[in-house]
């Protein structure tokens, strides 16, 4: 039951295991976030549940690799290797832990992210402008009406950019 109040670690994983989808947020570069998430990967691993994780870090072009990743054929250092991961996400070592996490108990994973020349492309011109190819890679459904969210990510974006202008250039 969620009431706000503070609860121990097995009580928490008892409530998550009751949920169909759980959400695992972290700060990048928080080391104790990505602990706590492999430790919640491990405890909801412990159940007979299938688990898929999904990763926001990884772009949906590296399907196969994840796969590969999942099934042993990839260490994690080839997996990064493989998807040129560095280039993408500066602190994907941090992700190690969660990755292993779910390897250990049979996960399946799955990469969210749209290409970042993409997003760029929708963020210069809009959805309507991107060519049909590109356009294809994308859900058929955006609800991009949504006024809260977009101020949220207008402040969020206006940060990010000033942090880290190499991210956020060309």
């Amino acid at each position: 039951a969620v009431r706000g109040e503070p609860v121990t670690f097995e009580a928490m994983a008892e409530d998550l295991e009751e949920a169909d989808v759980v959400y695992l947020g972290e700060y990048h570069t928080l080391d104790r976030h990505h602990a706590l998430q492999a430790q919640i990967i491990d405890a909801l691993g412990s159940t007979d549940r299938p688990l898929a994780i999904g990763l926001e870090q990884v772009e949906r072009r590296c399907q196969k690799w994840l796969d590969q990743y999942a099934d042993g054929k990839l260490t994690f250092d080839e997996l990064a290797k493989s998807i040129d991961w560095g280039k993408q996400w500066d602190n994907y070592r941090d992700y190690r832990p969660v990755l292993e996490a779910g390897r250990r108990h049979g996960a399946r994973f799955v990469g969210l992210n749209t290409p970042s020349d993409v997003i760029r492309q929708v963020g210069r011109k809009g959805l309507k402008a991107l060519p049909k190819d590109i356009r294809a890679q994308l859900p058929d459904e955006i609800d991009a009406d949504d006024p809260v969210y977009a101020a949220h990510l207008k402040v969020t974006m206006g940060v990010m950019a000033a942090a880290m202008p190499h991210r956020m250039g060309s």
